[in-house]
């Protein structure tokens, strides 16, 4: 009776360490993606382009963050006369308004930004702007 109570604590300790243990990674991987999100907040980008293919903006940009960033050079080349003008802005700001109106957008992994091809749903981004007289 005694050894059986004793399984039984002990199968149960087992659970207990492998849930703990699994909440643990979780939370950790979690809080991980979260640092390097703001991380694209807190980076100050200043760069001018005039004319520029999205591919030699993408460049400097990455200069200027100190950021890999990942990307098919054919695909971005197709994409010229971008002008900007940009003087210490946020890094995901600079990112939305350079891909705004282009079938591409950007994933954060790691310390490496991704641009990509979006999907056809998701190729025209829906912005919608409310604008009451009173």
């Amino acid at each position: 009776m005694k050894k059986n109570i004793t399984t039984l604590i002990l199968k149960m300790m087992r659970v207990g360490l492998i849930v703990f243990a699994t909440l643990l990674t979780t939370a950790g991987t979690l809080f991980a993606e979260t640092v390097f999100s703001q991380r694209l907040k807190n980076v100050k980008v200043s760069v001018h382009l005039k004319g520029e293919s999205l591919e030699k903006a993408i460049e400097k940009i990455s200069k200027s963050s100190n950021l890999d960033f990942s990307y098919n050079n054919n695909e971005l080349r197709k994409v010229k006369g971008i002008m900007m003008d940009v003087s210490g802005k946020p890094l995901n700001e600079v990112l939305l308004e350079l891909l705004h109106g282009t079938p591409f957008s950007y994933r954060e992994s790691e310390n490496n930004v991704v641009i990509f091809r979006r999907r056809d749903q998701d190729a025209l981004p829906v912005l919608s702007w409310v604008n009451e007289a009173f």
